[in-house]
């Protein structure tokens, strides 16, 4: 079933977006930033796999400049995330945040490289 999820985040330290519950995987087709606040900002947006106790950061967004009310848009693949997998973004300004995914039943699921 698909589901948008949107956040007005301060800036701050790494904040969670999404966690793909247990028992469900996440397609993530479209993330949308937009700088709310004054100024330029910027941020990094990040895919933590749980297999390995979040020590795989996969940055996704590095060190975005984002200018006053502009906005950013990911949708040009798809972001395949297993149960517990985290997506998280590190912002200098003010942002809201809207992200698209269809929230799948997982079926059993094989390791590739490691994961």
């Amino acid at each position: 079933m698909k589901h948008s999820i949107g956040k007005s985040l301060a800036a701050g330290t790494a904040q969670e977006i999404l966690t793909v519950p247990n028992g469900y995987h996440a397609v993530v087709t479209m993330v949308y930033v937009t700088n709310t606040s004054g100024s330029t900002g910027s941020y990094n947006m990040s895919w933590r796999h749980a297999h390995n106790n979040y020590a795989d950061v996969i940055r996704f967004a590095y060190g975005k400049s984002l200018g006053s009310g502009s906005s950013d848009q990911f949708a040009n693949g798809e972001l395949v995330m297993k149960a517990g997998d985290k997506m998280t973004l590190t912002n200098t300004v003010a942002v809201d945040v809207i992200v698209t995914f269809d929230l799948i039943q997982a079926m059993p699921l094989y390791a590739f490289a490691g994961e």
